[in-house]
């Protein structure tokens, strides 16, 4: 299960989910942190807000330079800023 679909259990049981059996996997560790930047690229790159939502918690804050304050304003915030800001973009991971 990766990252992303891990947390999404998470968000809909409100339990934690444990990888059975446990164990230490390099390759999975290793792949974890391309998953989070990629589920945080694509819906900015393609510039869908609900897609955008959907990398954050609902009652998730977002503080960074240019916003601070709820993680589902942020995704609207941030995309509609990218449309009005650029022609194109992309993130190259």
């Amino acid at each position: 299960m990766s990252w992303y679909e891990r947390r999404c259990v998470e968000a809909r049981t409100g339990l934690p989910t444990i990888d059975v059996p446990l164990r230490i996997d390099k390759t999975a560790d290793s792949s974890e942190p391309y998953e989070v930047l990629t589920t945080y690229c694509r819906p900015l790159d393609r510039c869908d807000v609900e897609l955008m939502k959907t990398v954050y918690w609902e009652d998730g804050r977002h503080d960074q330079d240019v916003f601070t304050g709820n993680a589902q304003e942020f995704a609207e915030f941030i995309v509609n800023g990218v449309r009005e800001w650029f022609e194109v973009g992309y993130h190259a991971i």
